[in-house]
């Protein structure tokens, strides 16, 4: 197979390597970082004023908006992320109209694949791995490709057949790279304040609440667009597509 190029010049690897993806990952956010920050900004919002504002356990109604607005930012993210890819970047307003019409089916699709992966969790952590893997890339198919919820799970698991080994491996750089940012961060504001945090009261200690406000949307982001990339990747190698021939699919 042939290796395609995107808009500008960075080579997709047919081996899919996780280092390709990371990387390019990062190139797409630094090209277009405040574009990105703020949509993914804009969504980790309301969890941040659940925080701030709630009443008494706000855990669960925490988990419930998160989810939902994990699953906007990808979509919306992953719009942006492939008209960035394509040379012709796109507004904050414009990426987020473009999605929107799509809202039910991506909160949908976000519910479901939470809810495989939770009920593996709680059975076994084995499986719950097995169906995050399987269904990493179904925000961006139901997206791009306007399938049903339950249709863009299918879809994934058959794109990412083959390369969930190395999807795991994307997942690990990802959340070490999360706990150290993490880590580094409540050591700082624990000193600064004087008071005893840790990894444990990171979304529920107040003086953490700003610091896990930017951490969520900085590392939103970069998951968001991680997605994208591989998504790309995936037609690529498995649909035998070219970058515009799957960007027209917004058209």
């Amino acid at each position: 197979m042939e290796v395609s190029t995107v808009a500008d010049g960075q080579l997709i690897n047919p081996e899919f390597r996780v280092g390709s993806v990371i990387s390019r990952s990062l190139s797409l956010l630094s090209s277009g970082f405040f574009k990105f920050m703020v949509l993914a900004g804009l969504l980790a919002l309301p969890q941040t004023l659940i925080a701030l504002f709630g009443q008494g356990d706000h855990q669960g109604s925490n988990f419930l908006v998160s989810m939902v607005t994990s699953s906007i930012t990808q979509g919306v993210i992953v719009y942006a992320a492939f008209q960035q890819m394509r040379g012709t970047p796109v507004g904050i307003g414009e990426a987020l109209t473009k999605v929107l019409p799509r809202l039910l089916p991506m909160i949908g699709t976000g519910l479901l694949c939470g809810i495989a992966g939770g009920a593996g969790m709680i059975l076994l952590i084995v499986p719950g791995l097995i169906a995050m893997l399987a269904f990493f890339v179904a925000q961006p198919v139901c997206v791009v490709e306007r399938l049903s919820p339950v249709a863009s799970m299918k879809r994934s698991a058959m794109l990412t057949k083959g390369y969930r080994w190395s999807l795991f491996g994307i997942l690990v750089v990802y959340g070490l790279a999360l706990m150290l940012v993490a880590w580094i961060g409540i050591i700082v504001i624990g000193k600064v304040t004087g008071g005893t945090v840790n990894l444990a009261t990171l979304t529920t200690a107040k003086a953490l609440i700003p610091f896990n406000f930017v951490l969520s949307t900085f590392f939103g982001a970069v998951m968001a667009l991680v997605t994208a990339v591989i998504y790309h990747d995936l037609r690529v190698l498995k649909d035998g597509l070219d970058l515009e021939q799957i960007a027209a699919q917004f058209d």
